[in-house]
């Protein structure tokens, strides 16, 4: 190779070296800045982080574990990290808990600050927000909470259309929360979700319920039918899947909303809405709910002094019931409204989808080999609830209505209650002792007379098919009703208090055989119930309203049924001055008992003495004959005083009653001539 030749070569490797080699800089000069180059530097002396900063004194201020203030918690509930809106919540609680004035002095703040929190993506910040609401919640007044109920429903309603089903969900229990907070305003207004007048979003319980139609997939039909138009398929849940147990979470809070709207769970222990179609007059329908209601006497005495002090104790006035605010439900406003109410166009826009979980839910709930999934169980509880809530309201109003009108027509919509019945007729009434089991065979029982109730104007013309089935659900109901009279152990207060209805509806439908199959076992098993129970003055003053039924003139319903058992009848009443005794003599025993118990033993004591000496004021014998009454002289003279062989004269237990207690006592002795 040429000497020319080689060095041309080397030199293209020399060009290749000089690109990649790097630029040696003279020592002391720096990079040239560009022309169009900015200046960002900056100077300062402080750095200041106000919520960070250590130099502010905090000693004078409500502060967490973790020295955060309220406002500084506020500000972290828009904090873009889930971690941070939780521990803000969770910091809200602590402060709630801790200092209890808070929450009055600053309900704006622990209120406003965490609603939009409501449809949080993150699940540990609702779980977090539904346990502070619950603590906050419990300790506000209801006075204070009520400007902020319309915004708390709001939110919700909103999280319960979120896109989310977890979502949806959880805002499930913030409702729940309400409802046991502010029921009467959470459900106003409800029965607007199906009326074509009502204009959207006037009432919190229009939004709610729609919010439910939404999650169960009938919103289509709800709106279907507040247009008056036809749905393709009314109840369809094909938009909507929920699993069984989202779906249980739904179904318990629409029960709970129910029963706050129909004011289910208002009024005294003793359910008093079964009677309110008992009777034609309105100001005796609130004369039997004050029977055996003791009042303050401070409230009568003084407006009323020419009265005696006796009489004031006797029929006292009480608090009006529940019932006016059915009436107001049933109020007939039209011929078209009367014949579909708007409970009766609930349970029709919801039967389908009831229905298609019943089926679902009840073979593995109540199968042969016993509950094997608690979760179907529920399931079947919550519909039966729903169900008995709708058509208790259903009936009551039907009734009301024929009675207004005077013509008697049947339910237009009856034919889903048989449907029901129908489906539950292989299963119920339910084996077994398990206290879940037995409040599903009291909605059971309640449903059949329910459906007893609504045949009684349409029997004749009733299929037979259908008059059959009837009659046996109502042997079915009767002989499970009976099994479970025989043994006092086997009813709780609670399970007696849901049965009354279902008593008292068959025996207002009787049919041949009801006096010997119902009221002889209710009169038997009272006298097995110990005067110590808390079960005895709810039976008492359920037996006790029985016995007073006729001396109502307006009462519109049989009572042949209640009549049928008159010895039965006569030995309850000589049983009385015992109980009365015993009742008397442990509410006076400081040592002995709860105050509770001895509360009760007291308020049993008031209701015989009211109802023996209202018994003997009329001494109409229509259920009682004369020799019983004067029978009652003897066996209520140790309430008084006994007479010892040697100690002489022994009071009784009266002479420590309360004062009021005592003048219906006196009042009473008078009566059959006792010495006091």
């Amino acid at each position: 190779m040429g000497t020319k030749r080689k060095a041309a070569k080397a030199g293209d490797f020399q060009v290749g070296a000089r690109l990649t080699q790097k630029s040696k800089k003279k020592l002391g000069k720096g990079k040239q800045l560009a022309s169009n180059a900015t200046d960002t530097s900056f100077k300062t002396k402080t750095i200041a982080l106000p919520q960070q900063s250590v130099s502010v004194d905090r000693s004078q201020s409500l502060t967490t574990r973790r020295n955060q203030t309220l406002t500084d918690l506020a500000q972290n509930t828009r904090h873009p990290a889930s971690s941070m809106r939780k521990d803000a919540v969770q910091g809200m609680h602590e402060l709630v808990s801790t200092y209890a004035f808070l929450v009055e002095q600053e309900t704006p703040t622990l209120l406003n600050t965490v609603l939009p929190m409501l449809g949080d993506d993150d699940p540990l910040v609702r779980k977090a927000l539904v346990a502070y609401l619950g603590v906050l919640f419990e300790r506000l007044p209801l006075v204070q909470l009520a400007p902020y109920i319309g915004s708390i429903l709001l939110f919700t309603t909103s999280a319960m259309s979120h896109i989310a089903m977890p979502v949806r969900l959880d805002a499930l229990l913030i409702l729940d929360l309400l409802l046991a907070k502010a029921g009467a305003s959470v459900t106003v207004g409800w029965e607007g979700a199906l009326d074509a007048e009502a204009q959207a979003g006037d009432a919190h319980g229009q939004r709610v319920l729609q919010a439910f139609f939404a999650m169960l997939g009938v919103a289509g039909d709800a709106a279907a039918v507040r247009q008056g138009t036809p749905a393709a398929k009314v109840g369809t849940t094909a938009s909507v899947e929920l699993q069984p147990g989202g779906r249980l979470r739904v179904l318990r809070t629409l029960a709970h909303f129910l029963r706050e709207a129909t004011h289910a769970d208002a009024g005294t222990a003793l359910p008093l809405w079964c009677f309110q179609a008992a009777f034609a007059s309105a100001s005796e329908r609130e004369q039997f709910e004050r029977l055996l209601v003791p009042a303050a006497p401070a409230a009568l005495a003084p407006d009323m002094p020419w009265i005696e002090p006796e009489l004031v104790h006797v029929g006292p006035l009480g608090p009006l019931s529940v019932t006016e605010a059915l009436l107001a439900g049933a109020a007939v406003h039209g011929e078209a409204r009367a014949q579909r109410s708007v409970h009766e166009r609930v349970a029709a826009l919801l039967h389908a989808s009831l229905i298609a979980t019943l089926l679902d839910a009840t073979p593995a709930a109540l199968s042969p080999e016993g509950p094997a999934q608690n979760v179907h169980l529920e399931l079947v509880t919550e519909i039966l609830t729903i169900s008995a809530a709708l058509w208790r309201a259903i009936v009551t109003e039907h009734l009301a209505a024929c009675s207004a009108r005077g013509v008697h027509t049947p339910v237009p919509s009856l034919a889903q209650l048989q449907q029901l019945l129908g489906h539950l007729a292989p299963y119920f009434p339910a084996a077994g002792d398990d206290a879940s089991l037995l409040s599903l065979n009291a909605v059971y029982c309640e449903l059949v007379a329910l459906s007893a109730i609504a045949h009684a104007d349409d029997a004749r013309t009733a299929p037979r098919k259908q008059r059959a089935q009837l009659a046996q659900h109502m042997d079915r109901t009767l002989t499970y009703l009976a099994e479970q009279l025989t043994t006092a152990e086997a009813i709780h207060p609670e399970l007696y208090a849901s049965l009354i209805p279902t008593f008292w509806l068959l025996l207002s439908a009787p049919r041949p055989g009801v006096e010997t199959s119902l009221i002889e076992p209710l009169l038997h098993h009272y006298a097995t119930i110990p005067t110590s129970s808390p079960l005895k003055p709810l039976a008492f003053e359920f037996l006790a309203r029985l016995a007073l039924l006729h001396t109502f003139k307006t009462l519109r319903v049989p009572l042949q049924a209640v009549h049928g058992a008159r010895d039965a009848w006569q030995d309850w009443l000589l049983s009385l001055p015992r109980t009365l005794w015993e009742a008397a003599a442990h509410s006076v025993a400081r040592s002995k008992g709860t105050p509770e118990a001895r509360a009760q033993s007291h308020t049993l004591v008031r209701r015989i003495l009211d109802f023996l000496h209202t018994v003997l004021v009329q001494a109409d014998e229509v259920l009682f004959d004369r020799a019983t009454l004067d029978a009652l002289a003897a066996p209520l003279q140790p309430l008084f005083s006994v007479q010892h062989p040697s100690r002489g004269t022994i009071r009784g237990p009266y002479a420590r009653l309360p004062p009021p207690t005592q003048a219906v006592a006196r009042a009473l002795a008078q009566r059959v001539q006792l010495t006091v």
